[in-house]
């Protein structure tokens, strides 16, 4: 901790310096970040294989792949990003120029996450780089290896008042966040975001927040494919389910749930195979995890699955029939290989079950062809993002924003929002002195009330 408030001086001063502000100097740290991905690839691989079990192929597709894109893309775009732009400029301030800014926050700090370590806690820290801010970053110290990798690969390689990988408990964010940082960005459960608010609130610090929820999933008779079978239980399954964005439930029509069931569990035996030796199943981040989820299994409702290996930490892709919102799987973000499957009669029906939890991060709704219906449930049910006929794969485009909104999140990231959301946009209007009229000084007059009226309309 001690260390951590004494880099937070040194990352200060080095700010005010103005070091960090010129676009040259931000392209060259996030190229040397890219080369550094690279360099580092074997043991970063290695090390998400300790904490997790995880195959290179998926930790390519969800983790090192996505960070070396979103570096290329913000190297192409960032000169547009940061120039200043020039709006329209209303009839009541005339001669005059009116531009936007964008100026970076300062200090910034980074507090990932453990289920994809390096996409969750070094991709915000591109966009820290690009708008020209300096970081100390924390990752989650659940996933332990990949925090120790990090740690070297940013600590051994960038100066300390520049960027500062810390490690320890999730207790020391607490200390940390009693210096005056410009911005902080974090990423996990709803629970831990509002107390991450609440110290922000201190000093007033601008703050993003990435969490979580009950992210729904809805077929409809449409969707009923083997492709969407086949899409949806990659996304459910992908990570263990160890992911804010996975399906947590799944409704589907009634007279077709049957249907929907045999469908998933060749999906299943497809996608996944054996679950203990699969290359596309990992492990659960740690037994005490394993634990918190085998709670939310009912032996008595398990269709397929079910099985808890708390020494290997694996839960073999279960799914539960019969499933009542009063059962615990349904009182909490399951965050797990745990599908609950509901029914309902109407669409209205889905909708009004969903509604009843706060709002979700995501949704993953298989319409088919019948846009209709994806129109209806996207218009009535608020929620951060999200795909049609396919699940997770929206993280793959860096031109849509990813956040939430409410209990799941607060603010956006990815491509230009994640900029965005590590720069103040300041706004200034710039007028010359050649020119002046009288109408706003004294002496008043009805004439002048109703010409400045209209000007201020205009």
């Amino acid at each position: 901790l001690l260390k951590a408030n004494e880099v937070f001086i040194k990352q200060q001063e080095f700010y005010n310096s103005g070091a960090t502000r010129s676009i040259s100097f931000r392209k060259k740290q996030l190229k040397k970040l890219l080369s550094l991905i690279q360099q580092y690839e074997p043991q970063l691989f290695d090390a998400i294989y300790k904490d997790f079990r995880k195959s290179q192929f998926d930790t390519m597709v969800s983790e090192l792949g996505g960070l070396k894109a979103e570096i290329k893309h913000t190297l192409s775009k960032i000169d547009s990003w940061a120039g200043s732009k020039t709006v329209w400029t209303n009839l009541a301030n005339l001669p005059g120029k009116s531009k936007l800014i964008n100026e970076p926050f300062g200090n910034c700090f980074v507090i990932g996450a453990w289920n994809y370590p390096y996409n969750l806690t070094l991709t915000p820290v591109i966009y820290a780089i690009a708008a020209g801010n300096v970081v100390i970053i924390k990752p989650s110290g659940t996933a332990a290896h990949t925090s120790e990798i990090m740690a070297k690969m940013i600590n051994d390689n960038f100066p300390q008042e520049y960027l500062h990988v810390v490690r320890g408990r999730g207790s020391i964010v607490e200390g940390i966040l009693q210096n005056p940082f410009d911005k902080v960005f974090f990423t996990g459960s709803p629970k831990t975001g509002k107390e991450i608010m609440k110290l922000c609130a201190n000093n007033l610090i601008d703050v993003t927040l990435e969490l979580g929820g009950k992210s729904p999933a809805v077929f409809t008779k449409e969707g009923m494919n083997e492709t969407a079978f086949t899409r949806f239980t990659w996304g459910k399954f992908f990570n263990a389910g160890q992911t804010c964005i996975a399906p947590d439930y799944v409704l589907v029509p009634k007279d077709q749930k049957d249907q929907f069931l045999t469908g998933m569990k060749k999906a299943i035996n497809q996608v996944i195979g054996d679950y203990k030796t699969s290359d596309s199943f990992c492990q659960i981040i740690t037994e005490r995890h394993v634990d918190n989820l085998a709670k939310l299994i009912d032996p008595n409702k398990v269709y397929c699955g079910g099985t808890v290996d708390r020494a290997n930490r694996l839960i073999e892709p279960t799914i539960l029939v019969d499933v009542d919102l009063s059962d615990a799987v349904m009182q909490e973000e399951i965050f797990g290989p745990i599908l609950p499957v509901l029914t309902y009669d109407k669409i209205e029906d889905a909708i009004a079950l969903i509604r009843k939890f706060p709002k979700p991060l995501s949704f993953h709704y298989y319409t088919g062809s019948n846009r209709k219906v994806a129109k209806t449930l996207i218009e009535n049910i608020p929620s951060g993002t999200g795909t049609i006929n396919d699940s997770l794969v929206f993280m793959a485009n860096s031109n849509l924003p990813f956040g939430g909104v409410g209990n799941s999140g607060l603010g956006k990231y990815h491509g230009k929002y994640g900029y965005d959301t590590f720069s103040n946009t300041k706004g200034v209007l710039d007028r010359p002195n050649w020119f002046e009229l009288p109408f706003k000084y004294r002496p008043y007059s009805k004439f002048k009330y109703k010409l400045i009226e209209k000007l201020l309309s205009l």
